[in-house]
């Protein structure tokens, strides 16, 4: 659509001198009265139009913005971040994958714009799980046999000696600590 462009003082002169067979000399006064009136008119019917072109430009982005909405975007539902789909999740956790590991994927993913597979192999997952793994192995040592940790003695190097030099005695036989 053009846009609406009013007319000058000017170009109406001219209109009104030719419609009306007006002389200027003779007619100043009258020429100019009829031109300020249309010249209003004129400034009138461009506010009118620009009003009109602004409603009609906020109608589309309206109608836009509903499109927009149907097809899902915009804001997600709480809870609803994933960028897995739930085949694939159940894929990765068959392969032994974490919650947890999942969830992080998914934080890269966001973060480097790669899909499951590659942000696997992103060195930015790959050195979180392997500190995670780390930390998940030391809070197991500090755990009791009983909660899942180790056996809960740490051998020291004599006790490991201790055990070496056991191994080839007569059974029946072994070293003792002393205390």
């Amino acid at each position: 659509m053009t846009k609406f462009e009013p007319k000058g003082k000017d170009e109406l002169r001219q209109e009104v001198i030719e419609k009306y067979g007006l002389s200027e000399e003779e007619n100043a006064d009258l020429i100019e009265k009829i031109v300020e009136d249309r010249y209003k008119d004129e400034q009138f019917k461009a506010s009118e139009k620009k009003k009109v072109t602004k409603t009609r430009e906020l109608l589309d982005k309206m109608v836009k913005a509903k499109e927009y909405y149907k097809k899902g975007g915009g804001i997600k539902p709480k809870g609803v971040e994933s960028s897995i789909s739930t085949e694939d999740k159940a894929y990765l956790f068959a392969k032994g994958m974490s919650r947890t590991e999942v969830r992080h994927l998914e934080k890269v993913m966001k973060a480097t714009g790669k899909n499951w597979e590659d942000a696997a192999n992103d060195n930015l997952f790959k050195t979180w799980k392997r500190e995670n793994d780390a930390l998940i192995k030391r809070r197991g040592a500090q755990l009791d046999p009983s909660s899942g940790g180790s056996s809960g003695k740490v051998k020291t190097d004599h006790d490991k000696m201790v055990e070496k030099f056991s191994q080839n005695l007569p059974k029946g036989f072994s070293i003792k600590k002393k205390k």
